[in-house]
């Protein structure tokens, strides 16, 4: 039987499988978006993008090229006086270009200036060699077309690696049989298969929100407190464990829990971190905006890493019983959240929130960390 999600306040009932829950497939073994992948998959496309573009821009230099090919066009035809002339404006040329005239400015003043007589020959050829090598080869437009094509397809090919991954087919049959199991009122045996996918392929946030709700029908709010926490470390704002989480703290437990981190799942960061890269690809020679956008991606990059690093299970515990801090006159109850400092066969050493801390039984403590309650 196929129950609703239902607001804050419905109850967990046994034998009524949640729509919450229905509608939020496990996904056991499926890898989420991968930011940093995506982002420098749109870094590699809008590289690509840009040099596509400015290989169909006008050459910068054309009307210089055009300049320097007259000038070659007169040396070459040239004689006498007017070859001398030529050859003086040959080399102001160069002068303005950065080009070395060397022996070449010697021999025009010697013969311009000193009266002594040189062979045109012997400044025409280093003359002209030396303006031809000024300016720098005219671009290959198919080359550079040719590496912007293959630096787009790199970056869709990185993009679609860094989309993620589905379960694996066994593995999700696997997964919707034992929800036919929970539908069918068989809870327990669709538990014992959770667990087992569990110890397979951790991680999954729907998941462990289907344990969640199973150890809620049990009326075992510890074991559903460290449910929700494991399954914080998968992907953020799962409507199944959302579900779960709220029907927790009304029982009473998550109490002492860390917070979620930024609410943004992996693929809309994904998403956030390839665009801003691809602009940083597309204003590469702007090096102020390129690196602002890169540093923004970066930063999106960055969400999912932390979120997870906050939601992380270790070194939390959840307490099973109610127990008493040693040496203090406070009791912890069952379904709240302490950090564990120190972990031995005869103690365990918490804290509960800033500044309390002291020993427990561990027998009154569940690890977070780990593959079952």
């Amino acid at each position: 039987m196929l129950g609703p999600g239902g607001p804050a306040g419905s109850d967990v009932q046994a034998g009524t499988f949640p729509g919450a829950l229905a509608n939020d497939p496990a996904r056991p073994g499926a890898r989420p978006a991968l930011p940093w992948v995506i982002g420098l998959a749109g870094l590699l496309a809008g590289l690509g993008l840009r040099r596509w573009r400015d290989a169909g821009a006008t050459d910068p230099l054309e009307d210089e090229r055009r300049f320097a090919g007259e000038l070659l066009a007169t040396l070459k035809r040239s004689r006498g006086a007017e070859f001398w002339r030529a050859a003086n404006h040959g080399l102001e040329w160069l002068a303005a270009h950065g080009g070395e005239a060397g022996s070449v400015a010697a021999s025009i003043a010697s013969v311009r200036y000193g009266g002594r007589v040189v062979p045109e020959d012997d400044v025409r050829r280093p003359l002209a060699q030396r303006i031809g090598d000024a300016l720098p080869p005219r671009p290959n437009r198919a080359i550079s077309r040719a590496l912007a094509a293959l630096l787009v397809l790199a970056g869709l090919t990185a993009g679609a690696f860094g989309l993620g991954r589905p379960a694996p087919p066994a593995l999700a049959a696997r997964a919707r049989a034992a929800d036919q199991l929970a539908r069918e009122a068989r809870t327990a045996a669709a538990a014992s298969a959770w667990v087992a996918l569990w110890r397979e392929a951790p991680g999954d946030a729907a998941l462990a929100a289907r344990l969640g709700w199973e150890a809620l029908v049990r009326h075992d709010l510890p074991a559903a407190t460290v449910w929700t926490l494991r399954g914080r470390a998968g992907d953020a704002r799962d409507g199944g464990l959302e579900w779960v989480e709220a029907r927790v703290r009304e029982e009473g437990g998550l109490g002492g829990a860390p917070g979620e981190g930024a609410p943004l799942r992996a693929i809309e960061c994904a998403a956030l971190a390839g665009a801003l890269a691809l602009g940083a690809g597309l204003e590469w020679s702007r090096r102020w905006s390129a690196g602002l956008l890169l540093a923004f991606a970066a930063m999106a990059v960055a969400l999912p890493i932390a979120r997870v690093r906050l939601a992380r299970p270790a070194p939390l515990a959840v307490v099973r019983t109610s127990v008493l801090l040693r040496g203090t006159d406070v009791a912890l109850d069952p379904g709240q959240v302490v950090r564990l400092e120190e972990w031995a066969s005869t103690h365990a050493t918490v804290r509960a929130g800033r500044d309390l801390s002291g020993e427990v039984d561990p027998a009154a403590l569940m690890l977070v960390a780990g593959e079952g309650p």
